[in-house]
């Protein structure tokens, strides 16, 4: 009896507090339908979605109105251009592979590794997603032996399963932007081969046509060898068929990650081009030596973009304002 009354007066102030979380979303969104202002409505609802402010009416008006706040953003995310993989939510490594619900793994044992997984990040040597490096890497050493790839007539690419299986990793186009590339295996394979360097440029265009022409070419499997080894090495192998019947072919057993004088020499071009080599040179020091800044703040200061002159004369300015040392 006892427990059948706590239930029932349960369930009563249940449905009171649905009741009454129902009443304060309205009265909520009849305030922010009010504010004819576009900017102080969206700042009035993420106002409203603060804990804080909505201390008195329960913590489901939050999650209720969390949804309609970040459709929102969302909405004009797309809008502004942003993308996202086709299958984020549906596909195999998709949302809802990842919430769906199976038993529990039995045994799990935390930090069970010899290391950090943090001390497995290594620098990128190609602008592109990770199971594209060493791929990448393999054509590189096969255009510098060919020298050109207009006698290319086929592209064989072997890699781990992980990589050919992962979202957007085996796609040979339409290539809508450079994201896409970045991620496609082909592309990036084909660009290096066309273009015969490994570097930011090989995305710039996207619709090369030697560059497509090689993607069109190109046959992307998994190999049992290194599937067997990843993820302790993440090999690859390229082979290449030329119009005269031979074979060209580099493999490697795993990516070699870049070298920091090669992110050194990579970030100079970069910033080079865009706040003048002196700028650059001297946001190098700043980076070096950010444990002794007053400021980190003259590290932003000169990552503004101006005219080159202006860049300069800004790097005095900056850390006097900021403090650098």
């Amino acid at each position: 009896m006892g427990r059948a009354a706590h239930d029932l007066i349960g369930n009563a102030d249940r449905v009171h507090d649905i009741e009454r979380e129902q009443r304060d979303v309205r009265r909520l969104e009849k305030i922010a339908a009010g504010i004819e202002d576009e900017i102080r409505r969206r700042r009035f609802i993420a106002a409203a979605t603060r804990r804080d402010f909505l201390a008195e009416t329960g913590q489901h008006v939050v999650a209720r109105l969390h949804p309609r706040l970040h459709g929102d953003v969302e909405i004009e995310l797309a809008e502004a251009g942003a993308v996202a993989s086709e299958t984020i939510l549906e596909g195999e490594a998709g949302l809802f592979a990842a919430f769906s619900r199976q038993p529990a793994p039995a045994g799990i044992r935390l930090f069970a590794g010899r290391q950090p997984e943090i001390m497995t990040v290594y620098n990128k040597p190609a602008p592109a997603c990770n199971f594209a490096q060493t791929s990448a890497q393999a054509a590189l050493l096969v255009a510098r032996q060919l020298g050109n790839s207009e006698d290319i007539e086929t592209v064989s690419i072997r890699v781990p399963e992980a990589a050919a299986r992962y979202p957007g990793c085996d796609s040979r186009g339409p290539f809508r932007n450079a994201l896409q590339a970045k991620m496609s295996i082909p592309f990036s394979v084909a660009a290096v081969l066309a273009r015969g360097a490994l570097e930011e440029d090989n995305y710039a265009q996207i619709d090369d046509p030697e560059t497509l022409r090689l993607v069109d070419r190109t046959d992307l499997r998994s190999e049992p060898g290194f599937t067997a080894a990843f993820p302790a090495n993440q090999g690859a192998e390229i082979v290449i068929g030329l119009r005269n019947g031979a074979t060209v072919r580099q493999r490697l057993d795993n990516v070699i990650a870049a070298t920091p004088e090669e992110i050194r020499v990579r970030f100079r071009q970069a910033a080079g081009g865009l706040i003048g080599d002196g700028c650059a040179k001297r946001l190098e020091q700043l980076v070096d030596d950010c444990a002794s800044l007053a400021d980190s703040r003259v590290i932003a200061g000169l990552c503004r973009l101006y005219s080159t002159g202006d860049a300069i004369g800004m790097t005095g300015s900056a850390e006097r304002k900021w403090g650098g040392q």
